[in-house]
């Protein structure tokens, strides 16, 4: 799990860098708060399931579903505010929330490879 913290903080470098290149401030910042939200969501998940999978009780799968409920509702509310703002270009923030999704597939990529 390490690893797949640090490479998407790897990810989300080098997709700021490339957008510091296209010299576009808000492709910019959506890039780097796209990448950011993602980010602490994904470790967020990643500690709830952890706790889920230590305490596997009906009670603690409840408040896991809840929890993620809640955490999608609050992303999608700083989504539509940091959008509402329009200083953030739209496809900066997408290719910003791609870095988990670009590590995942990295991920499962070189373990298909590995194994064949």
């Amino acid at each position: 799990m390490r690893a797949l913290s640090r490479r998407n903080w790897i990810i989300l470098g080098i997709l700021l860098a490339l957008s510091l290149a296209w010299r576009s401030l808000g492709f910019s910042l959506g890039v780097l708060l796209g990448g950011l939200l993602v980010i602490y969501s994904f470790y967020l998940l990643r500690r709830q399931l952890q706790s889920l999978v230590a305490e596997p009780t009906r009670a603690m799968a409840r408040k896991t579903v809840w929890y993620y409920l809640l955490r999608l509702f609050a992303l999608a509310a700083l989504f539509a505010a940091i959008l509402a703002s329009r200083r953030v270009d739209p496809f900066g923030l997408a290719a910003g929330v791609s870095v988990v999704g670009i590590n995942l597939l990295w991920t499962m990529g070189n373990r298909i490879l590995r194994k064949e």
